[in-house]
């Protein structure tokens, strides 16, 4: 559970340095993690979106994989990548807690390392928190059971 006061969520949003903070944990899925980062570098490359509007953090939790490489040549195409390791596993639930609370942005997503970015996705993202400045987003594949037209924005 979340326990932020109101007083400490007003201030980091007049304190952001970002828009838009990715926060992705990982481990040992480093095809998948490929997979993420290149299609968020095309959308950026594609947006032309710099480190005013949204920066990564990447969390690897001691992967035993080429997962280091993968942030590696991801930080070479966008620079104002912040990543971490673990030294040892710190657990999924932990590694969550630690990345999400490095984002400095005025929104923070948290998303696995496996997820798919559909096209244009981080533009309208993006777009839609600058006119609509809410408080929660929900977006998700329209594959699940549940679906919803379009993402949702709570104010």
């Amino acid at each position: 559970m979340l326990n932020v006061s109101v007083s400490q969520f007003k201030l980091r949003r007049t304190v952001a340095s970002e828009l838009l903070s990715v926060c992705i944990p990982t481990r040992n899925r480093a095809r998948y993690l490929r997979e993420l980062l290149t299609a968020f570098a095309s959308q950026i490359e594609h947006g032309k979106f710099g480190p005013a509007d949204l920066a990564f953090y990447i969390s690897d939790n001691a992967a035993e994989d080429e997962t280091p490489e993968v942030i590696r040549a991801f930080k070479q195409k966008i620079p104002w990548t912040v990543d971490s390791r673990n030294p040892s596993n710190i657990g999924g639930d932990e590694n969550i807690g630690k990345v999400r609370r490095q984002g400095r942005g005025q929104y923070i997503w948290v998303l696995g390392d496996d997820e798919i970015l559909c096209d244009n996705s981080l533009a309208k993202l993006i777009a839609a928190l600058r006119k609509h400045q809410p408080g929660l987003v929900l977006a998700y594949s329209s594959l699940y059971e549940l679906k919803l037209p379009v993402p949702k924005l709570f104010t």
